[in-house]
């Protein structure tokens, strides 16, 4: 087979524009320019653009030259992904293929599935419950990733899209980080319960003996009611009415008699 007079592999390559290309690594735009997967997407089939362009494929440059595509008809085309649809999107571009992106032209409902046996299947569900959102209708936005980009400020949590401003990851879980926490790969509540050593506690009747830098992975839990923690010489528990804490020298028992053993 040839390609504008050179032979190429139609297993492994493709012919796009007069020019051969990888069809593991690349992919053809519109019949005309060739593109990478891994740092270009192709634009409504016609324009190539690059993914590291936050502007998407609005203003990508034709590829021969061309005049551009037809304004999108989505208007929120210009600025996307909108701050609502961030982390969906993101999730979506994640997301293994076939896949299917439907939204309607004002940007107020959306609905993405990956879960279908092929792309048709994909576009039927994504648009039939973008529709169950609201009254306007949806249509097809970008099918297998086509228009995804690289967006560093989302964070991922296992296949879940996080926001680092307000949540964690623990354990593959999100949490909210102003009222839990991550203790190993537990999240526990802040209000009641604390972390020692990798162990959740309550803090009603524990508390954790350790330096705080190292309360997280080296610390001792003991009863506050009984015990005592001494961290003068390493980490120690003593039992309080029988035992002390000295400075540099660490724990000692009292002697019958007395109130103290330190020197």
């Amino acid at each position: 087979t040839l390609c504008n007079g050179t032979a190429f592999d139609i297993s492994e390559e493709g012919c796009c524009g007069g020019e051969v290309f990888k069809l593991t690594s690349q992919s053809c735009c519109g019949d005309t320019a060739v593109y990478s997967f891994s740092t270009q997407g192709c634009c409504n089939k016609k324009t190539v653009f690059s993914l590291s362009d936050s502007a998407g494929c609005v203003d990508a440059t034709p590829p021969t030259g061309k005049s551009p595509a037809k304004a999108s008809p989505f208007k929120c085309q210009a600025k996307w992904p909108i701050p609502a649809a961030m982390y969906g999107w993101t999730a979506y571009c994640h997301a293994g293929q076939p896949k299917v992106w439907a939204m309607n032209y004002d940007c107020t409902q959306a609905y993405y599935d990956n879960k279908s046996a092929s792309i048709a299947g994909a576009n039927a569900t994504a648009v039939e419950k973008c529709n169950q959102q609201g009254d306007k209708p949806c249509y097809l936005f970008d099918k297998n990733g086509w228009a995804c980009g690289e967006y560093s400020k989302v964070k991922f949590c296992g296949s879940q899209s996080y926001d680092g401003s307000t949540q964690g990851c623990c354990g593959g879980k999100v949490f909210n980080t102003g009222t839990q926490d991550c203790c190993g790969m537990r999240v526990f509540n802040k209000r009641g319960q604390d972390c020692c050593a990798g162990k959740v506690f309550p803090t009603s009747k524990y508390a954790c003996c350790a330096h705080r830098a190292r309360r997280l992975s080296k610390g001792v839990l003991y009863r506050t009611g009984s015990q005592g923690c001494c961290l003068d010489k390493g980490i120690q528990l003593y039992r309080m009415g029988t035992q002390q804490c000295c400075h540099r020298t660490g724990v000692c028992n009292i002697q019958q008699g007395k109130w103290s053993c330190c020197g």
